[in-house]
């Protein structure tokens, strides 16, 4: 049986999730790589390169954990600026 055979033969609903978690899996994953191309400072000290990695190897947590430092990173980078 195949991979795809076997995806064909799970309920409905299993299908729909996994679809699901795939859209947005790739969601996270271009919003990630758009935020980390328009960064031009390493991200709480790895560089881009080590991100970039993170980020196409990391499934849906490297996404995740690389646009919330992202975050926190840019909030304080403001921070500073307005002293």
């Amino acid at each position: 049986m195949s991979g795809i055979e076997k995806l064909q033969a799970l309920p409905v609903a299993t299908q729909v999730t996994i679809g699901v978690l795939l859209l947005v899996q790739i969601a996270l994953m271009i919003t990630a790589l758009v935020v980390l191309a328009r960064t031009q400072q390493p991200v709480k000290g790895l560089p881009r390169g080590v991100w970039l990695v993170v980020i196409l190897l990391g499934q849906l947590l490297g996404p995740i954990i690389f646009l919330a430092l992202a975050y926190l990173h840019n909030r304080d980078q403001r921070e500073k600026r307005k002293e």
